[in-house]
């Protein structure tokens, strides 16, 4: 808010913003980029996170297999002792 003083009288008027084309368009292009680059960003963390899934699952397959191994040797070993024990 600002004061015009004219003669012996105080006038206050509220501030207003004057817009231009030029300005309008500054904004506009600004905003389209921010989105644009966002867009971007977030489309290679879609895909980064989309490789770490991969990966993920990809040991889960594997300590799975591995679970199954150990689990069968367990089995194994738990006859072998059950035998000597005899």
């Amino acid at each position: 808010m600002f004061t015009i003083i004219t003669g012996s009288r105080a006038s206050s008027q509220p501030q207003t913003s004057v817009s231009t084309p030029g300005f309008d368009k500054l904004k506009v292009k600004s905003v389209v980029e921010m989105l644009i680059n966002q867009h971007s960003d977030s489309k290679e963390e879609v895909q980064r996170m989309q490789k770490m899934l991969e990966e993920t699952l990809m040991k889960n397959m594997y300590l799975q297999k591995d679970m199954e191994h150990l689990s069968q040797e367990v089995v194994r070993l738990s006859k072998l002792a059950i035998c000597t024990d005899s």
